[in-house]
């Protein structure tokens, strides 16, 4: 997932400003989904850290789990994507602002 992400938003900086709505729309899920998974991830993994690595190792651990998922609940962005997809991408209308990045 995290490549596929890599690779959306490779592209749509490459695509500059001939980037679509729905294309922006997309990779903008796509880094939101890696993201919330990468996170999941991290949160998961860190039950085991204590038993693998020092205080020192544990405490950078955390300090970059916390800069991960630090950003705000994955919850309501990860509603607002499944949102996007079914009725949004299925219906033809036009992407939400926080997904396309233009306000409208």
């Amino acid at each position: 997932m995290t490549d596929r992400a890599t690779a959306a938003m490779a592209d749509a900086l490459a695509a500059g400003r001939g980037l679509g709505h729905e294309r922006r729309a997309d990779t903008a899920a796509q880094v939101a989904m890696a993201g919330t998974v990468t996170a999941r991830a991290a949160l998961l993994t860190g039950e085991r850290v204590p038993a693998l690595t020092d205080a020192d190792g544990a405490d950078r651990f955390w300090r970059n789990v916390l800069a991960l998922v630090d950003r705000g609940p994955a919850g309501p962005t990860m509603r607002a994507i499944g949102d996007h997809y079914l009725n949004t991408v299925r219906r033809g209308a036009p992407s939400p602002s926080w997904l396309s990045g233009d306000g409208e």
